[in-house]
């Protein structure tokens, strides 16, 4: 009786690790808006892009500049993302005079910034010209105090390659950055 008593609680605590693991946690992808967390991730032709670092290379890029200096224009702002290895693979949204809003921004027509220049560098080719596009910005706070800023939102975009006469098609984008800085 008494070996069987033990076998029941070595079972038990095993049991409920099993179970415990066993939790489907994939559809979290997206933090909450408390949390620290920053991504940038698309699908490019169908094909998921969730950039990599190294030690190197940080694969998310965040920026914007409100006034102008050091050869960058007032209102330049640049979200993107890199495979640091393997390659030279990314995609960068770019804005000239952008100003922070939240809303719907179409790239032919933008309304809260000058002009928008997407681009998709894979390996050897650059896709640089826009043949639509769209960017929903959720989020766009700068820092406060000592709570740090955020910048959130969608993309999907149709760019094409003059050299080699192809489209790429960049969907189901993604982005949230922490803003360090103030304006």
């Amino acid at each position: 009786m008494k070996n069987k008593l033990n076998f029941l609680f070595l079972l038990l605590p095993i049991s409920l690790f099993i179970i415990g693991c066993n939790k489907d946690d994939d559809d979290d992808n997206k933090p909450d808006e408390d949390s620290l967390a920053e991504y940038f991730y698309c699908d490019i032709n169908g094909v998921h892009f969730n950039p990599t670092s190294d030690f190197n290379c940080n694969s998310r890029t965040f920026g914007y500049y409100p006034e102008s200096g050091d050869g960058i224009s007032a209102g330049y702002l640049v979200i993107g993302g890199r495979h640091c290895s393997g390659g030279d693979n990314f995609v960068a949204l770019r804005f000239f005079g952008f100003e922070p809003n939240q809303g719907l921004l179409h790239f032919t027509e933008p309304t809260f910034a000058d002009s928008c220049f997407p681009l998709f560098k894979n390996e050897d080719l650059r896709f640089e010209e826009l043949v639509s596009g769209q960017m929903e910005v959720q989020h766009f706070s700068p820092r406060q105090g000592e709570e740090k800023g955020l910048v959130e939102g969608t993309f999907e975009c149709e760019l094409k390659n003059t050299e080699t006469d192809s489209i790429v098609n960049i969907t189901n984008g993604y982005f949230r950055f922490r803003i360090e800085h103030t304006w």
